[in-house]
């Protein structure tokens, strides 16, 4: 992993080649997310040992990429400035996301 982070300062291309190296070695799913000034969080690169998932992992960081103020997953990050390792997601975690996502939208957004 070393070699392919020195390997380009471009992180839009080394990030979602170091999320493949992740998993499924590391975890079944791996997400980075970027926190901007002007824009917010971006989410730059994600992965889930099922590909067919990826859709739905990067839904979920587009729609809680506003909210900096929750209480878990990536705002709980942003406020605290630890990391957060979640050992085990369920189905029913991946759906309450989702739908938690969808309910913080504004309509129309």
């Amino acid at each position: 992993m070393s070699a392919l982070l020195s390997s380009s300062l471009d992180y839009e291309r080394t990030l979602p080649r170091l999320v493949r190296l992740a998993v499924p070695a590391l975890g079944d799913l791996c997400a980075i997310d970027l926190l901007h000034d002007e824009s917010g969080l971006h989410r730059v690169a994600c992965a889930h040992v099922d590909a067919a998932r990826e859709p739905l992992v990067h839904e979920i960081g587009t729609k809680h990429a506003g909210d900096s103020t929750g209480g878990q997953g990536v705002s709980a990050v942003i406020r605290t400035r630890r990391p957060v390792l979640v050992a085990r997601a369920t189905e029913a975690d991946l759906r309450s996301s989702r739908c938690s996502a969808s309910s913080d939208r504004s309509p129309g957004s």
